[in-house]
């Protein structure tokens, strides 16, 4: 038979069997040294117990539990005891005398606090006892003599109040028109608006289009608004136009206004627009007609119902200009004026002063030519647009020999008129000296034709009143004069 051969887990197994095996004997003796070291561990706690229970004294010192203690094994070795024992008991000693200094200190505090209240009361006490030692008499002319001076005081500011309201009271009773009703309101900020209605426009409050309970904020705003917006003299600063120039540009579209057929507003806005334009960039000669009939453009689309289309423009212009140009200067003027086209001209302050005086047809007239008279001329930018209005006013109702044809007044002679209204003074605040000045000049160049280097008059506003829509005011009646108005000072 062939023997098969041994596997090596057989061979590993007879390795292990031929281990030596440990005897009875040597059992019994690692057992009795087992129970040896577990009888040597208690013998040792409880022989620290019992020393660490007792007090050991030396050299008059005292070492307690805490300290170190020698405890002999079953070896006869000495352990020592760690040092964490010594450390916790210092920091617990630190702490005791932290705590009682503490306490000291807070109870020095408070005595020291007790002694100074005491002394605080006993000073409060003396000065009690001191003061009660003066007499009655002298606190009690003391006290009377403050009450006397307080109550002067009010007295007297109650008396110069009750005199300035006197005064006030006084001057709205004399005065026609109420000072919060005036052209000029300082109080006036656009949002404190006024209540009720002028006395003045008391008649016409059933007149829609007058607005007679609107119509003091609206002309206070409108006049505070002139001065910002209102086109100053620019002709210094222009190197290729000349005021001739500004003159035969606004006669033409004066011409133009008149054949389209326009409201006067449009005109006005017209000519402020113009001249605010001019006052900012410098005009060509050849371009000068192009803005003029641009600002007519923009001043229809803002006023007119139907204004003008752009080729009626173009046309007008004999086709000097095209239509591509006349819509680029469009553009670059309300860029340059900042869309700002709401802008308070002449127009409305006079209809305003006209209506107040209750102006006759023909004196509305003679005033409007005057008034219009004025656009064609540079020199008058100088005055304020309703400085320009209450002189014009004036001008016509002192007109002697408008009074004479006028069916609606009684007439009178030279120098026989009513003067200066002292309403419109009242109402606009202006002086008599700037009237005058201002009135001087509007007749000198009512009085005056312009002429051009060709000797071409300018006379569209001329012929315009020249009609009898306008009861030919401009040829039927004398011309203005300072000298018919009087002058009360």
């Amino acid at each position: 038979m062939r023997l098969r051969p041994r596997p090596k887990s057989l061979e590993n197994s007879n390795q292990i069997q031929s281990r030596p095996v440990a005897t009875k004997a040597q059992k019994n003796r690692s057992t009795r040294a087992a129970l040896g070291d577990i009888s040597n561990r208690r013998t040792r706690r409880t022989s620290s117990k019992a020393v660490s229970s007792k007090d050991i004294s030396t050299k008059g010192k005292r070492v307690t539990q805490r300290q170190q203690l020698l405890v002999l094994d079953g070896d006869d070795q000495e352990v020592t005891k760690p040092r964490r024992l010594s450390a916790r008991l210092s920091a617990l000693r630190n702490r005791e005398e932290a705590i009682n200094n503490s306490k000291t200190k807070e109870s020095t505090e408070e005595e020291t606090k007790e002694k100074k209240h005491e002394q605080k009361k006993r000073r409060h006490a003396s000065d009690l006892k001191f003061s009660s030692k003066q007499p009655a008499t002298k606190r009690a002319r003391a006290t009377n003599r403050g009450s006397r001076k307080t109550s002067s005081k009010l007295e007297e500011e109650k008396s110069s109040v009750d005199l300035l309201l006197e005064k006030q009271e006084r001057e709205e009773k004399l005065c026609l028109i109420h000072p919060n009703f005036r052209l000029e309101r300082l109080s006036f900020d656009g949002r404190n608006l006024t209540t009720g209605i002028a006395n003045v426009d008391k008649a016409s409050r059933d007149n829609v289009l007058l607005a007679a309970p609107y119509v003091a904020d609206m002309f206070q705003h409108l006049f505070r608004q002139e001065g910002r917006s209102r086109p100053r003299m620019y002709m210094e600063d222009q190197t290729d136009i000349n005021a001739k120039m500004r003159a035969i540009l606004v006669d033409w579209l004066i011409e133009v206004h008149t054949k389209f057929r326009l409201v006067p507003e449009t005109l006005y806005l017209c000519i402020n627009i113009l001249d605010r334009y001019c006052k900012l960039v410098q005009i060509r000669r050849s371009k000068l007609q192009l803005v003029g009939v641009t600002a007519l453009l923009i001043a229809c689309k803002y006023e007119e119902i139907y204004p003008p289309e752009v080729r009626d423009c173009v046309f007008i212009t004999d086709r000097a200009y095209t239509s591509s140009e006349v819509l680029d200067m469009e553009q670059d003027i309300v860029h340059r004026l900042g869309f700002k086209i709401t802008v308070p001209t002449a127009y409305p302050f006079l209809q305003r002063f006209l209506n107040m005086i209750k102006a006759s047809a023909l004196t509305k007239h003679a005033a409007s030519y005057y008034t219009e008279r004025t656009l064609q001329e540079h020199d008058m930018l100088f005055y304020k647009p309703s400085l320009i209005c209450v002189a014009a006013v004036i001008l016509a109702v002192n007109n002697a020999d408008l009074s004479q044809e006028d069916d609606d007044s009684d007439g009178f002679e030279v120098g026989e008129g009513p003067g200066m209204p002292p309403i419109l003074l009242e109402y606009t605040g202006y002086s008599r000296y700037d009237i005058i000045d201002c009135a001087a000049h509007i007749a000198k160049k009512v009085s005056e034709e312009p002429v051009t280097a060709s000797n071409r008059e300018l006379i569209a506003v001329k012929r315009k009143y020249d009609s009898k829509k306008y009861l030919n005011v401009s040829t039927s009646v004398d011309l203005p004069s300072v000298h018919q108005i009087q002058i009360d000072m």
